[in-house]
């Protein structure tokens, strides 16, 4: 049973398990200056909760309360709560969520027909590809207004690849 985080006052929880993961020393004010606070969402969907970015270095950083849905590179006991964190990866910065968040999110979305049912997912490209009852298969774009309010995602477009393009984009 999860129990609510203790409101210290002068304590960021998010911070100070970030600092921890990070391994810098919480009580040396030079050393934490080097993590600076970007923004918080406080909308993300199905996924809840709030969403803090931070910035150490030349790499950024999501700090959460876990089981919201985040592909978290560590967990972390904190102050009577688990942390999520997740270091943002330059090359696929919209790949916080797990695949199926996303998913199950996107489903919520009217884009094609009941005949149709979301079987694999790229979001290191934003693709998520369809088959039909028939097995046709179209693959589709989604885009989101802000990357971590997973309510944001929604298509694009849809695109006819041909079969080598999904072999290659999707490993089926």
């Amino acid at each position: 049973m999860s129990q609510a985080p203790f409101n210290i006052p002068a304590i960021n929880n998010r911070i100070e398990v970030l600092a921890k993961y990070l391994e810098i020393n919480s009580d040396d004010p030079i050393a934490m200056s080097t993590i600076q606070f970007i923004k918080s969402v406080s909308k993300v969907g199905t996924a809840g909760g709030e969403v803090h970015y931070y910035k150490h270095q030349s790499d950024t950083y999501i700090v959460t309360g876990n089981n919201k849905g985040v592909n978290a590179d560590a967990v972390i006991a904190f102050n009577s709560n688990l942390w999520s964190i997740l270091k943002i990866n330059k090359k696929a910065p919209n790949f916080i969520y797990r695949d199926n968040i996303v998913i199950e999110a996107l489903a919520d979305k009217e884009l094609l027909s009941v005949n149709y049912k979301i079987i694999a997912i790229n979001q290191v490209e934003q693709l998520v590809l369809f088959e039909s009852i028939n097995n046709d298969r179209i693959i589709v774009e989604y885009s989101s207004k802000e990357r971590a309010d997973i309510s944001s995602y929604d298509f694009k477009n849809a695109k006819l690849f041909n079969v080598d393009y999904m072999k290659k984009v999707f490993n089926i």
